[in-house]
């Protein structure tokens, strides 16, 4: 089996940065499981739609499904690769007995600045409509953010300065 480098965090925290810039660096292919969650569904169904619809029209427990069904097989099949997972896969124990064997970095940014992202995207599908988004969000992080610490081999703060990420 190979060993794959696996980035956690809350979303929008800069996976997708980090993520392809260690790609560059350590010349290994960088996937999103939120894209390759994406592929897969248009394949079984023909519909193309985002991660945020799907869990919208399908529900949470389909979506989770699918994601750790996803996640499996990039694991199994996939040469060593960098690959970022969506801020909910590593709460699920089935996806953390997944990603024993290989390399978590947690992706850490300013909790402010995570929350700022997700306002300018708007209201993400697994936030409550009927509740405020700053409150939820605060819920959310609360209860995430000691699951990421304990799964991580290594935390990586962008509260530093970005342009220690890019490859010179």
């Amino acid at each position: 089996m190979n060993t794959h480098i696996i980035l956690i965090s809350f979303k929008s925290a800069g996976k997708t940065t980090v993520g392809l810039t260690l790609s560059a660096v350590l010349k290994l292919q960088f996937l999103d499981l939120d894209r390759q969650i994406e592929k897969i569904y248009r394949k079984k169904t023909g519909q193309k739609i985002n991660c945020r619809n799907i869990m919208s029209i399908k529900g949470e427990t389909f979506f989770r499904r699918l994601e750790n069904v996803t996640l499996k097989k990039i694991l199994k099949t996939r040469k060593s690769a960098i690959i970022a997972l969506g801020g909910g896969a590593p709460l699920q124990e089935k996806n953390q007995i997944l990603l024993k064997n290989h390399f978590i970095i947690h992706i850490v940014a300013a909790k402010k600045t995570g929350f700022d992202r997700i306002k300018k995207q708007g209201r993400p599908s697994f936030f409550p409509q009927d509740k405020d988004m700053r409150v939820h969000f605060n819920k959310l992080w609360k209860e995430r953010m000691p699951v990421y610490k304990k799964l991580a081999d290594v935390e990586a703060d962008l509260k530093l300065n970005r342009s220690r990420l890019h490859h010179p």
